[in-house]
């Protein structure tokens, strides 16, 4: 809808709530916008009223109803995340971003027309599954946590040798730590992107806990690594029972330094049986049996890997016996077109022959009659001659 005067522009904003959807209808150049319709000019997604208000004449006005987001398709969804600038999604990560479109009763009581949108930002940014772990269009594995959270840690120990509960690090110190620790793809947006959300205190700085939150660890593997290190020490067993400020001076030195307290205390309650506050040495056999349970599922898992390359390998060499068949066949098709199109050659060839020799005998027997009716002709008038 094209608005050639700024009077219509402010009556389309008075008629607008904050939202810019109209809370009646309104008739703008002969054109009837109905109630509930939302206001955007010219491709604009975001805009306040005060804007529309005071805009250029003349403005290209848009318009159209609030759809219903439950009955949004994945190919919208892919469409609308494109224009987002996130073209790497699979079929599963589409169906969990529709999933999350439709939220709970609950949710809704709770937030109301906002439900759709926390739920899709914590399908999506939070992300506790761990569905999306791509990030710049390659997946951001555990090591790569790893490596940057000791980077961190580092540069947090110079800059402050006391130590401080609210260390932190700048914008130059976060991209270094990230690039060392291998997420080298990234673009200098897409980090400031990252450093923006995990900027908590709104100081452009990242605490190391910031960083850390983000993450959810695998209590079995932690539970194994952990047992790995207080064996490697072998001063745990020698104790009695530590309450928890001991525990948390055992794990540290043991170099178990990546677990939040928040992780330690869930450790150390786990491992705490009767609740009194101490932990007994034996209870550390639980930490044997989670890493026992750790390494079956290690094999399990590199008994199934093992499996999937064979079965992977058997399919490729399958696909390629068939593609190997099929030029075979391809070839073998090509070679009896071939002999097809020399036999039709042939056979053109041979009615042709068959053509040519039957229009000379037909040639030759005309010839003949023709010859004989004049000798007939001759003998007549020699006849003639003779009476």
């Amino acid at each position: 809808l094209v608005v050639a005067r700024r009077s219509s522009l402010r009556h389309l904003s008075d008629a607008s709530n904050a939202d810019l959807v109209l809370v009646e209808d309104v008739n703008v150049n002969g054109r009837a916008l109905p109630q509930g319709a939302r206001i955007r000019l010219d491709g604009a997604f975001k805009l306040t009223r005060e804007e529309l208000a005071t805009s250029e004449v003349p403005a290209l006005v848009e318009w159209g109803l609030v759809r219903d987001v439950s009955q949004i398709t994945p190919d919208q969804v892919k469409h609308a995340a494109r224009r987002a600038g996130i073209d790497c999604l699979s079929d599963k990560q589409l169906r969990r971003l529709c999933d999350s479109l439709r939220p709970s009763l609950k949710e809704v009581e709770n937030y109301g027309d906002m439900a759709w949108e926390l739920s899709l930002a914590n399908a999506y940014v939070t992300d506790s599954d761990g569905i999306f772990d791509e990030i710049g269009g390659r997946p951001v594995k555990p090591a790569h946590v790893i490596a940057v959270t000791r980077v961190l840690q580092r540069m947090l120990a110079q800059q402050y040798p006391d130590g401080h509960s609210e260390a932190s690090v700048d914008f130059h110190d976060f991209c270094a730590a990230l690039r060392q620790g291998g997420l080298s793809w990234l673009s200098r947006d897409q980090l400031f992107e990252i450093f923006c959300n995990l900027d908590g205190v709104g100081e452009r700085r990242v605490r190391l806990r910031d960083w850390l939150s983000c993450f959810v660890w695998d209590w079995m593997k932690v539970a194994g690594e952990v047992h790995r290190r207080l064996l490697a020490r072998k001063s745990f067993d020698s104790q009695g029972g530590i309450d928890f400020r001991a525990f948390q001076r055992t794990l540290l030195g043991a170099g178990v330094d990546w677990l939040s307290p928040q992780q330690q205390r869930q450790m150390f309650d786990t491992l705490d049986r009767d609740k009194s506050g101490v932990i007994a040495p034996e209870s550390v056999g639980q930490l044997a049996d989670l890493r026992r349970l750790l390494e079956v599922e290690r094999e399990a898992e590199l008994d199934e890997e093992v499996r999937a390359a064979q079965k992977a390998a058997e399919a490729a060499e399958a696909a390629q016996d068939k593609m190997r068949c099929g030029m075979a066949a391809r070839v073998q098709a090509v070679f009896r077109g071939l002999l097809d199109r020399r036999r039709a050659a042939r056979r053109r060839l041979e009615v042709r022959r068959a053509l040519e020799e039957g229009a000379a005998t037909r040639i030759q027997a005309a010839v003949r009659g023709r010859c004989g009716r004049l000798r007939a002709n001759n003998i007549f008038i020699a006849a003639v001659r003779i009476q």
